[in-house]
């Protein structure tokens, strides 16, 4: 077990590192911000060296604009719990999960600014007028059976659970300011779905600035970044995903966040 744990965060800082390498140029920071941040200051203990990486990961996300506040909060508490002499296994548990929240953001990052080539969004003859978020969610919905038909796979058919489902994760993560498939208290997709009677169920959030246009106009680019990335655009045009939902919800700033629900009957 050992062994197997030496293993996995060996397999992180290697993760990590490249992730923090990514993060620098998809910010394009100035040299003086990008020049090799001070080592931080970190509470000796089980997976320090893991937990330094976090830290400089969460610096230069910082500086980025990205938002950090849930991952920030879950490294104090990790820091409380080795300062109250917590159980190392728990410890090192908690530092697992924060890694694969902070690797699956820096991957979403990563596909939405290489989908994101500045071209002007399409227009239509909606420019200039208000899209209420329910429009938003046909648009999108219609666009993933789009690939479907064309991909000459069965379009999915809407389930009113599972689109409830994917309208919560989106309004929590513009309510509690993160992105991610793990919230800020640690419940991650699993955890949401947990009572849902289906099979082989999976899930894409795409988070899109203003910039893009109106309503319509952030949704064909979450579309975009989407499809552009291969593990939302295998979830997308899996066969055997017969029934889905969508949630899209404005946030703050008037940009948007999304989250889709795919699953077999």
């Amino acid at each position: 077990m050992v062994r197997q744990f030496l293993v996995k965060m060996d397999y992180y800082s290697i993760a990590l590192l490249t992730l923090l390498f990514q993060i620098a140029v998809l910010v394009a920071v100035s040299d003086t911000a990008a020049a090799q941040p001070k080592e931080p200051t970190t509470l000796p203990g089980p997976c320090l060296e893991e937990r330094k990486k976090i830290s400089q990961y969460l610096k230069m996300a910082q500086k980025a604009g990205v938002g950090i506040s849930p991952y920030e909060t879950a490294l104090r508490e990790i820091d409380a719990s080795i300062a109250a002499g917590g159980d190392d296994k728990k410890i090192k548990d908690k530092v697992d999960r924060l890694l694969d929240s902070l690797t699956q953001q820096a991957r979403n990052l990563k596909t939405l600014k290489a989908s994101s080539d500045g071209s002007a969004p399409p227009l239509g003859t909606d420019v200039g007028k208000p899209v209420t978020e329910k429009a938003m969610e046909v648009l999108l919905f219609s666009l993933v059976n789009q690939h479907r038909r064309e991909a000459g796979l069965p379009v999915i058919t809407p389930n009113a659970h599972l689109a409830a489902l994917a309208k919560a994760h989106a309004f929590d993560m513009v309510r509690r300011n993160f992105f991610s498939h793990t919230d800020p208290n640690n419940r991650g997709f699993k955890d949401r779905i947990a009572g849902v009677k289906r099979r082989h169920l999976c899930e894409n959030i795409s988070t899109v600035p203003s910039h893009f246009g109106n309503g319509f106009g952030m949704v064909r680019q979450s579309d975009k970044g989407l499809m552009n990335s291969p593990g939302h655009k295998t979830n997308i045009l899996r066969a055997t995903n017969l029934v889905g939902g969508v949630g899209v919800v404005y946030d703050t700033k008037g940009g948007i966040k999304v989250c889709q629900i795919f699953g077999a009957n």
